[in-house]
């Protein structure tokens, strides 16, 4: 039951940040985007890290997307874990890679 909660959390995220990107970034900007994701090994059809998108919008000037999804991740994790707390450095390992370009 618990796994089911957590797939139904991370589906709503997926579609909920789809939607945000859809609205936040011009063409060029999702352009942009899928083309840094690409140097970084992530493929069309690969998920991709929250937090490796988050600091990829941020790099690129996107901060309303950015800020959204941050906004949307911190609500998505309360929602599929209640008794716990967000940990801050749970993507810490990507900020080198984005950091890379």
């Amino acid at each position: 039951e618990r796994i089911a909660e957590i797939e139904s959390a991370r589906t709503r995220y997926a579609r909920a940040a789809a939607f945000i990107l859809s609205v936040a970034l011009d063409p060029k900007q999702v352009h942009g985007l899928v083309s840094k994701l690409r140097k970084r090994g992530i493929d069309d059809t690969d998920p991709v890290p929250a937090g490796m998108l988050e600091r990829t919008l941020w790099k690129m000037d996107a901060k309303e997307a950015a800020i959204q999804l941050e906004l949307l991740r911190s609500q998505s994790f309360a929602q599929a874990f209640p008794d716990e707390e967000e940990d801050a450095d749970v993507d810490a390992d990507v900020d080198a890679d984005v950091d890379a370009d």
